[in-house]
């Protein structure tokens, strides 16, 4: 269950993070980000798979010979590796009144804030899947972090919605 187990660590590592300026810690969920306008005065990240490939290319990290069976860790040492190319989405969302002063510098101190943990993650993290316990290893989490920002008011014109879509990709390598 690579897809799960790669959703489950990015939630880890920044569910409960403290936030600048006074702001509430951040919430991370894995679920798409709500369509609602509904004020909640905490920040909330979505993480959300978009896409992804996977392929035994030796230049990902692919090698062979392929496996016969699921692999059981320490039990199929001669199989081979493949790399997933993940596409996970990151929505952070944050409603602010509009009469705050400070809202503006904080919300892009919060993706700083989240780009930095991303960043520092380790490299490789070697990571179990709670579901079967397929052992995998994550690369390059937090090396390239594209974001879009976005401002709006919400319906009834005293809160701004801040939105942040950081565009994760994450390299995941398999035995298979």
């Amino acid at each position: 269950m690579p897809i799960n187990s790669t959703l489950q660590y990015l939630k880890q590592l920044i569910d409960e993070l403290p936030m600048p300026g006074g702001a509430p810690p951040l919430r991370a969920y894995i679920s798409p980000p709500p369509v609602d306008d509904n004020p909640f005065g905490e920040p909330h990240a979505y993480i959300w798979p978009m896409s992804g490939e996977e392929n035994r290319n030796p230049e990902r990290g692919g090698t062979v010979p392929r496996a016969l069976t699921k692999p059981v860790p320490g039990a199929n040492p001669d199989s081979g590796t493949k790399a997933i190319d993940h596409a996970i989405h990151i929505y952070i969302i944050w409603d602010q009144a509009n009469d705050d002063e400070q809202a503006d510098s904080w919300f892009p101190g919060m993706i700083d804030a989240i780009s930095w943990q991303l960043r520092v993650s380790a490299d490789p993290a070697v990571i179990t899947d709670s579901y079967d316990g397929t052992i995998s290893s994550l690369i390059d989490v937090g090396e390239t972090i594209p974001y879009q920002i976005t401002v709006r008011a919400l319906a009834d014109q005293r809160y701004w919605r801040y939105d942040c879509l950081l565009s994760l990709p994450v390299l995941e390598l398999i035995q298979s």
